[in-house]
């Protein structure tokens, strides 16, 4: 889903500012996550951060061996009862 469709739904339910409204949720989400390295939306499922160590990697291209630097990422597990849902 886009933010163009979240905020025509949030404007159907006569959401005066949809567009703000969007705006500061994902803002707050963002902010949270960053704080707290976690963020869980209930029925929906829960957003953390991971720490990716550093690691040897292979250019598929030459063969060549190659270091690939630590990272952080974002993953996204789903909730149990969106599982069942989608079932």
């Amino acid at each position: 889903m886009t933010k163009k469709r979240i905020v025509e739904e949030l404007k159907n339910e006569n959401v005066a500012n949809a567009d703000a409204v969007y705006d500061a949720v994902m803002e707050s989400i963002k902010n949270v996550l960053m704080a707290d390295g976690e963020v869980s939306l209930n029925g929906i499922g829960k957003l953390k951060i991971k720490d990716k160590p550093a690691r040897k990697g292979r250019n598929p291209k030459t063969g060549a061996t190659i270091d690939i630097s630590a990272t952080r990422v974002v993953k996204f597990g789903v909730a149990k009862a969106l599982k069942e849902a989608v079932k």
